[in-house]
């Protein structure tokens, strides 16, 4: 009789752990300010209103009430969703907890924006930084947006940045990014071009590819300096007049020779090309030494200084200065567009500025310069290519546009 007895209450009291364990289940792990997940299979909140429309939102706690068991629940909650909406009577057994401590990426880690970003938490676009690699400087956590508990102030290595973005939004490690060899662009170039220096910077990688032939002591700029000469006189003068701005469209969209002669004489000719160089540290360029702004010599490194200003953060000249060169730039005519490919995707932008100077009788023994940069949604890159004793000027035209078409293929793959 007495071992009938123990083995009752023994009984008993197996029964009555389980049932505290149970009842109490829930109540030790969800708090006030947790942040949970909505089930996918909730019905109902318990005041009858549906869950459905909520399934897997994830909210905040904001009050927690402890009721008479029903089903398979012992408190109901009220769930706070980052929209503004809410829930107040949700079953403890129709949440999940989520741990937001769990971030995805650490800080210092390199990581990439996904080929399919579209916008930052706070709405700001991200198309245009899709497939860049960048660094997390900070993260914070977030009350759910979309499939991301964090999000993530990015920098890149032109100093650019995105301050909030989604954890779906970012993957480990960097692209393998396309890349230009010194071959690639050597297999374009011919015996009617002997002389030839090409750089290309590719903003993805931060990296310069150089290729170069033959004599390099008469790369004469011809009328590709004409941008150089509309950055030092922004340099000078921060304010374009209305005429002055007058003859920058003309000296860059139609590489009027007046107008870029007038706007040189307005920086001192020579002495405004090398206050320029100085400036930017551009120690392989040098001004005509007789007031000739086409004889003005530099190699594609030199240049591609440059260009950096023109297209990156420089604080030689303004933002507003800046954009409006680039404007200029991708308004040039189409009769005067060598270098830049011919084939390409939808969205890309193109800017350049060329050269030409025939040294010779019929257009022989020419100088073929271009400076571009080519921008899309998978590739953004700088091109200088400068040439001299060209067998004629279309050869050398010839030569721009293969290395220029080859150069997007590659970084375009």
């Amino acid at each position: 009789m007495t071992i009938k007895l123990k083995v009752i209450s023994l009984s008993v009291l197996i029964l009555s752990i389980f049932a505290f364990l149970t009842q109490n289940a829930y109540a030790d792990v969800v708090n006030n300010g947790d942040v949970v997940r909505i089930k996918a299979n909730a019905w109902k909140e318990r005041n009858g209103y549906y869950l459905v429309p909520h399934r897997n939102w994830y909210g905040i706690i904001t009050k927690s009430t402890k009721i008479n068991k029903t089903s398979s629940s012992t408190y109901e909650y009220r769930v706070q969703y980052a929209n503004g909406q809410h829930n107040d009577h949700v079953l403890d057994q129709d949440v999940s907890l989520i741990n937001i401590n769990q971030a995805k990426y650490q800080i210092g880690q390199s990581v990439r924006i996904n080929n399919n970003a579209w916008a930052e938490s706070n709405g700001y676009r991200m198309t245009n930084h899709r497939n860049w690699v960048g660094t997390v400087v900070s993260r914070r956590s977030i009350i759910r947006k979309s499939y991301s508990n964090y999000e993530y102030y990015i920098r890149y290595s032109n100093g650019q940045h995105n301050d909030h973005v989604l954890e779906q939004d970012l993957n480990v490690g960097a692209l393998v990014q396309a890349t230009v060899s010194a071959s690639d662009i050597g297999r374009q170039i011919n015996w009617t071009t002997p002389n030839v220096d090409i750089s290309v910077y590719n903003f993805k990688t931060n990296t310069t590819t150089r290729y170069t032939k033959g004599n390099l002591d008469l790369n004469y700029t011809a009328s590709m300096i004409k941008i150089a000469i509309l950055t030092q006189l922004m340099h000078e003068h921060p304010n374009l007049t209305v005429s002055q701005k007058k003859l920058a469209v003309k000296m860059i969209t139609q590489s009027n020779n007046d107008a870029a002669t007038a706007l040189s004489g307005q920086i001192g000719r020579d002495a405004g090309m090398r206050s320029l160089f100085n400036g930017l540290g551009m120690s392989q360029s040098f001004a005509s030494g007789v007031n000739r702004w086409g004889l003005t010599s530099t190699n594609s490194s030199d240049y591609m200084k440059l260009m950096k200003v023109i297209f990156g953060n420089s604080s030689y000249i303004s933002t507003n200065n800046r954009q409006y060169i680039q404007y200029l730039m991708n308004s040039v005519d189409k009769n005067q567009r060598w270098g830049l490919p011919k084939n390409v995707s939808s969205n890309t932008a193109l800017y350049v500025k060329d050269g030409w100077l025939p040294l010779g009788k019929n257009n022989t023994n020419a100088v073929i310069n271009s400076a571009s940069r080519v921008k899309n949604f998978k590739s953004d890159y700088l091109v200088v290519q400068i040439s001299n004793e060209d067998r004629t000027q279309n050869d050398g035209f010839n030569m721009l546009n293969r290395v220029g078409q080859t150069v997007y293929n590659v970084l375009n793959k």
